[in-house]
């Protein structure tokens, strides 16, 4: 599934003061430059990965990732026990027992202290928070683009398949204290298949952004400012 080319629009967005990372994934065919948008300009490093202009949802391209591809940064993101909202495209080539994790935040292993992972399978998301984790049914067909989001507000956690909530809601009071941010990949769960993709990523910390019991999807790329 494609979508035309929507580029960034600057400025409209009224949380910008509380976006904590912005990836567009823009640029060109095979390029490791990632750039984070956000007023934080956080550094990224590809590990593997890299642009891809032959797939992507919004914009020029998005982030091809596959075994032992991923792209990270090992920032402190400050997110604790504050409401935020995390979401970001992702298209998977293929799914199986266990095929990753499109992002993550905290150290790359599962089931960590003071972290959080969606870890994908055949047909179930597993949501490891701390050292708790909770299986839903996904949803998700292979080589489509879906929006998911994932929503904390209070002990209270959410997760979205484009604007549907998967499963129920989850209870857990875990402060995501630990630093680093990944795309795509646990170090011992796998990593999303090769010819996957992740596009326009996007963590808000403060707040959420969407109405907890379900919202619609983006339809274009998100706004710097």
């Amino acid at each position: 599934m494609f979508s035309a080319d929507q580029g960034v629009v600057a400025g409209g967005d009224p949380d910008w003061s509380k976006v904590s990372i912005l990836l567009h994934f823009d640029g060109t065919n095979g390029s490791t430059t990632i750039t984070d948008s956000s007023s934080n300009n956080r550094t990224f490093t590809a590990s593997g990965a890299t642009l891809s202009t032959s797939q992507k949802k919004f914009g020029t391209a998005s982030l091809a990732v596959g075994t032992n591809n991923d792209a990270y940064t090992t920032a402190s993101l400050g997110v604790n026990t504050q409401n935020f909202t995390l979401e970001g495209w992702v298209y998977f080539a293929s799914f199986s027992d266990w095929v990753g994790s499109p992002f993550t935040i905290g150290t790359s292993s599962w089931l960590s202290a003071n972290s959080m992972c969606p870890l994908f399978g055949s047909t179930v998301v597993r949501m490891s928070i701390g050292s708790s984790y909770y299986d839903f049914t996904h949803g998700m067909s292979a080589n489509t683009w879906y929006h998911f989001c994932i929503q904390r507000s209070g002990n209270s956690w959410y997760m979205y398949r484009d604007g549907t909530q998967i499963g129920s809601t989850v209870t857990n009071s875990t402060s995501l204290s630990a630093s680093n941010f990944y795309v795509n990949g646990t170090s011992d769960q796998g990593d999303m298949p090769n010819s996957s993709y992740v596009d326009e990523v996007r963590l808000t910390v403060g707040t959420t952004r969407y109405n907890l019991s379900g919202f619609t999807a983006p339809t274009a790329a998100f706004p710097n400012g």
